[in-house]
């Protein structure tokens, strides 16, 4: 499942700034294949299927089942560790970003936060980071959240500094 990662969308328009401590492409990357070591529910299905069919062992099987339960309990702890050091970057940077242009005149890069309220609409988030990117922002931090429903509206919130100044 850790492949999986290399299927996050990644955007032609690299903006982030030059001292920026880090790759986002290379975050999602991580993020993604870590999330998807969380799900092992499939794992147990298959491995039911082959000691049931005689296509496995009680031996191999036994081993399959201990390496799918390991990797639910560590990936959870591994994902929020990883969250956690991404998040812990952009506050450095944002941190020193306000102390280094705080100095210079008065000047310093705009900060913006956008939330948006919407319905369902598919490529909808590829579409607003592509916008954001194309007017010169550069995302430091994108969520989204929604009810379950047939009518759900999905919250979306965009932290993005502007990347020209």
């Amino acid at each position: 499942k850790l492949p999986i990662g290399m299927f996050a969308p990644k955007y032609e328009d690299d903006t982030r700034p030059a001292n920026y401590p880090f790759n986002p492409f290379t975050r999602d990357v991580i993020i993604t294949s870590v999330a998807m070591t969380c799900r092992g529910e499939f794992n147990f299905i298959i491995a039911a299927f082959g000691i049931g069919n005689g296509l496995l062992d009680p031996e191999l099987y036994s081993s399959i089942i201990w390496a799918v339960l390991l990797a639910c309990i560590t990936s959870p702890i591994i994902l929020t560790l990883v969250l956690r050091h991404y998040n812990r970057l952009a506050e450095q940077y944002l941190e020193k970003q306000q102390l280094d242009t705080s100095i210079v005149e008065g000047r310093g890069p705009l900060h913006v936060n956008i939330q948006i309220r919407s319905s369902i609409v598919p490529g909808m988030q590829d579409a607003i980071k592509r916008s954001i990117n194309s007017i010169g922002l550069f995302v430091i931090d994108q969520r989204s959240w929604s009810p379950r429903g047939l009518n759900a509206i999905v919250a979306s919130e965009i932290y993005a500094i502007d990347s020209k100044t």
